[in-house]
């Protein structure tokens, strides 16, 4: 299907995770992206200890975005833009870095 990683690279100082996420064409628009999101960041907030999960996408990838965004468990928002990142069939296309923090994530996994 793909893979789906959380890389904390100071899991003592920053507990910063890098989510990333990648799905063979065939199982993308069916949940399992969503599903696997929301369960690597439940499991780095929970078991990891992170205080926050950051992850990087490209602005045309519009399906990954909004994944990230209406997640109810979740809650990515947009913290940063790198200008002209890519250059993708004949154009370029913005890098977006995207996080949430413990308690953002905290509020919203307890609301359910």
């Amino acid at each position: 299907m793909g893979q789906c990683s959380i890389k904390v690279t100071e899991p003592v100082k920053n507990r910063d995770g890098l989510f990333g996420i990648g799905m063979l064409p065939k199982f993308w628009g069916k949940g399992y992206g969503t599903e696997a999101t929301k369960f690597i960041v439940d499991h780095a907030f929970r078991v990891l200890g992170v205080q926050r999960v950051s992850l990087n996408v490209l602005e045309g990838n519009e399906a990954a975005i909004a994944v990230y965004k209406k997640c109810k468990a979740i809650g990515f928002k947009e913290e940063g833009r790198k200008r002209r990142a890519n250059w993708h069939d004949g154009h370029w296309e913005d890098g977006l870095s995207m996080g949430v923090l413990d308690e953002e994530w905290a509020k919203r996994y307890w609301r359910k």
